[in-house]
Protein backbone atom coordinates (compact mmCIF):
# COMPACT_ATOMS: atom_id res chain seq x y z
CA UNK A 1 0.00 0.00 0.00
CA UNK A 2 2.89 2.24 0.72
CA UNK A 3 4.63 1.77 -2.69
CA UNK A 4 1.38 2.56 -4.29
CA UNK A 5 0.79 5.35 -2.89
CA UNK A 6 4.49 6.52 -3.14
CA UNK A 7 5.07 5.65 -6.96
CA UNK A 8 1.84 7.25 -7.25
CA UNK A 9 2.64 10.68 -5.68
CA UNK A 10 6.06 10.41 -7.71
CA UNK A 11 3.23 10.15 -11.15
CA UNK A 12 2.05 13.10 -10.65
CA UNK A 13 1.01 14.82 -6.75
CA UNK A 14 -1.76 16.79 -7.65
CA UNK A 15 -3.89 13.80 -9.06
CA UNK A 16 -2.61 11.97 -5.75
CA UNK A 17 -4.05 14.36 -3.48
CA UNK A 18 -7.62 12.32 -3.97
CA UNK A 19 -6.91 9.00 -3.15
CA UNK A 20 -4.60 10.21 0.23
CA UNK A 21 -7.24 12.42 1.15
CA UNK A 22 -9.92 9.51 1.33
CA UNK A 23 -8.00 6.86 2.14
CA UNK A 24 -7.84 7.43 6.00
CA UNK A 25 -11.62 8.12 5.64
CA UNK A 26 -11.66 4.52 4.33
CA UNK A 27 -8.89 3.17 7.12
CA UNK A 28 -11.09 5.04 9.97
CA UNK A 29 -14.30 3.33 8.73
CA UNK A 30 -12.33 -0.18 8.66
CA UNK A 31 -11.18 0.39 12.13
CA UNK A 32 -14.96 1.42 13.53
CA UNK A 33 -16.13 -1.41 11.41
CA UNK A 34 -13.90 -3.69 12.89
CA UNK A 35 -14.52 -3.18 16.63
CA UNK A 36 -18.40 -3.49 15.41
CA UNK A 37 -18.26 -6.77 14.07
CA UNK A 38 -15.78 -8.18 17.23
CA UNK A 39 -18.42 -7.23 19.52
CA UNK A 40 -21.40 -8.85 17.26
CA UNK A 41 -18.66 -11.58 16.68
CA UNK A 42 -18.72 -11.80 20.76
CA UNK A 43 -22.67 -11.61 20.55
CA UNK A 44 -22.93 -14.00 18.39
CA UNK A 45 -20.65 -16.66 19.90
CA UNK A 46 -22.26 -15.67 23.43
CA UNK A 47 -26.12 -16.87 21.44
CA UNK A 48 -24.58 -19.89 20.04
CA UNK A 49 -23.33 -21.46 23.91
CA UNK A 50 -26.62 -20.27 25.39
CA UNK A 51 -28.37 -22.57 22.58
CA UNK A 52 -26.45 -25.46 23.01
CA UNK A 53 -26.57 -25.31 26.98
CA UNK A 54 -30.13 -25.31 26.60
CA UNK A 55 -29.84 -28.19 24.11
CA UNK A 56 -27.46 -30.01 26.18
CA UNK A 57 -29.68 -29.49 29.52
CA UNK A 58 -32.37 -30.87 28.06
CA UNK A 59 -30.91 -33.55 26.36
CA UNK A 60 -28.87 -34.56 29.36
CA UNK A 61 -32.58 -34.68 31.51
CA UNK A 62 -35.19 -36.45 28.99
CA UNK A 63 -36.76 -38.84 31.11
CA UNK A 64 -37.22 -35.49 33.42
CA UNK A 65 -38.32 -33.41 31.38
CA UNK A 66 -40.73 -36.49 29.79
CA UNK A 67 -42.55 -37.18 33.10
CA UNK A 68 -43.62 -33.79 33.96
CA UNK A 69 -44.47 -33.24 29.75
CA UNK A 70 -42.63 -30.58 29.46
CA UNK A 71 -41.19 -31.20 25.70
CA UNK A 72 -43.63 -28.48 24.12
CA UNK A 73 -41.81 -25.78 26.95
CA UNK A 74 -38.40 -27.02 26.15
CA UNK A 75 -38.69 -27.18 22.46
CA UNK A 76 -39.84 -23.47 22.53
CA UNK A 77 -37.40 -22.38 24.54
CA UNK A 78 -34.94 -24.24 22.39
CA UNK A 79 -36.43 -22.24 19.08
CA UNK A 80 -36.30 -18.77 21.23
CA UNK A 81 -32.72 -19.11 21.80
CA UNK A 82 -32.09 -19.76 18.43
CA UNK A 83 -34.21 -17.12 17.21
CA UNK A 84 -32.05 -14.78 19.15
CA UNK A 85 -29.19 -16.79 17.61
CA UNK A 86 -30.47 -16.13 13.92
CA UNK A 87 -31.30 -12.31 15.01
CA UNK A 88 -27.84 -11.61 16.17
CA UNK A 89 -26.26 -13.42 12.97
CA UNK A 90 -28.32 -11.51 10.57
CA UNK A 91 -27.00 -8.45 12.05
CA UNK A 92 -23.49 -9.49 11.75
CA UNK A 93 -24.54 -10.04 8.00
CA UNK A 94 -26.37 -6.70 7.92
CA UNK A 95 -23.18 -5.15 9.29
CA UNK A 96 -20.73 -6.94 6.50
CA UNK A 97 -22.78 -6.06 3.85
CA UNK A 98 -22.98 -2.86 4.32
CA UNK A 99 -18.66 -2.03 5.56
CA UNK A 100 -18.79 -3.61 1.87
CA UNK A 101 -21.19 -1.51 0.51
CA UNK A 102 -19.31 1.85 1.94
CA UNK A 103 -15.91 0.62 1.02
CA UNK A 104 -17.09 0.07 -2.76
CA UNK A 105 -18.78 3.71 -2.75
CA UNK A 106 -15.81 5.38 -1.59
CA UNK A 107 -13.76 3.65 -4.03
CA UNK A 108 -15.84 4.43 -6.57
CA UNK A 109 -16.10 8.22 -5.43
CA UNK A 110 -11.85 7.86 -5.78
CA UNK A 111 -12.00 6.39 -9.28
CA UNK A 112 -14.95 9.12 -10.17
CA UNK A 113 -13.18 12.19 -9.15
CA UNK A 114 -9.47 10.59 -10.63
CA UNK A 115 -10.91 9.98 -13.79
CA UNK A 116 -12.77 13.72 -13.96
CA UNK A 117 -9.86 15.70 -12.81
CA UNK A 118 -6.87 13.53 -14.25
CA UNK A 119 -8.73 13.76 -17.62
CA UNK A 120 -8.50 18.12 -16.72
CA UNK A 121 -5.10 17.64 -16.15
CA UNK A 122 -5.00 15.80 -19.46
CA UNK A 123 -6.75 18.21 -21.36
CA UNK A 124 -5.39 21.04 -20.12
CA UNK A 125 -1.62 19.46 -21.26
CA UNK A 126 -0.65 19.69 -17.10
CA UNK A 127 -0.36 15.63 -17.47
CA UNK A 128 0.39 12.92 -19.75
CA UNK A 129 -2.35 10.40 -20.74
CA UNK A 130 0.02 7.30 -20.39
CA UNK A 131 0.79 9.05 -16.54
CA UNK A 132 -2.83 9.24 -16.33
CA UNK A 133 -2.68 5.36 -17.18
CA UNK A 134 -0.44 4.38 -15.05
CA UNK A 135 -1.96 6.42 -12.40
CA UNK A 136 -5.04 4.46 -12.36
CA UNK A 137 -3.38 0.82 -12.49
CA UNK A 138 -1.69 2.16 -9.51
CA UNK A 139 -4.98 3.43 -8.00
CA UNK A 140 -6.57 -0.15 -8.49
CA UNK A 141 -3.89 -1.85 -6.81
CA UNK A 142 -3.65 0.67 -4.12
CA UNK A 143 -7.57 -0.37 -4.05
CA UNK A 144 -7.05 -3.76 -3.82
CA UNK A 145 -4.47 -3.66 -0.92
CA UNK A 146 -6.81 -1.73 0.88
CA UNK A 147 -9.68 -4.26 0.70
Amino acid sequence: MGGSMIVMMALCWRLSLVPFIVVPVILVCSKIFGVYYDYLSEKTQEAVAHSNDVAEEVLSTMRTVRSFACEDVEGDRFFDKLTNTLNVTKQKAFAYVGYLWVSELFQAVINVVVLWYGGHLVLTGKLNKELLVAFLLYQMQLADNIR
